[in-house]
């Protein structure tokens, strides 16, 4: 899950059991664009979502890995269904699956789950 805003965000999936295996930092590379709102580097571009929100994507040549990956603490270790994920990082989980399919995940922050902010993902 890589954080591109500035507030932390805890992810809950459906239907998954994962383990948290680390986090790294990222940064803006010198070929990300400059928001001339903000006057900062912008990792992500908007997209256009088919209930008529706008969401983000994630440019692969805006951000670069940063810094030390460091494991998950002591208090993560063993299976989850919700992550806390920092901001400006990617944490990386490892999932298992009892059958292909569809799942969702979404963030427990109150106002996105109001919002119905959940996205899916398929396992084949």
């Amino acid at each position: 899950f890589w954080n591109t805003t500035v507030d932390s965000h805890p992810i809950h999936l459906h239907l998954a059991q994962f383990r948290v295996l680390n986090r790294e930092a990222f940064v803006p590379t010198a070929a990300a664009p400059i928001d001339p709102a903000t006057g900062e580097a912008m990792v992500s571009v908007a997209k256009d979502m088919v209930n008529g929100w706008q969401g983000s994507v994630l440019k692969p040549e805006y951000v670069a890995l940063s810094g030390a990956v460091r494991r998950a603490p002591a208090d993560e270790q063993g299976w989850k269904d919700t992550v806390v994920c920092p901001p400006g990082e990617v944490t990386r989980v490892l999932m298992t699956f009892n059958r292909p399919g569809k799942f969702v995940y979404h963030c427990h922050i109150l106002s996105h789950e109001e919002h119905d902010m959940m996205r899916w993902y398929e396992v084949r």
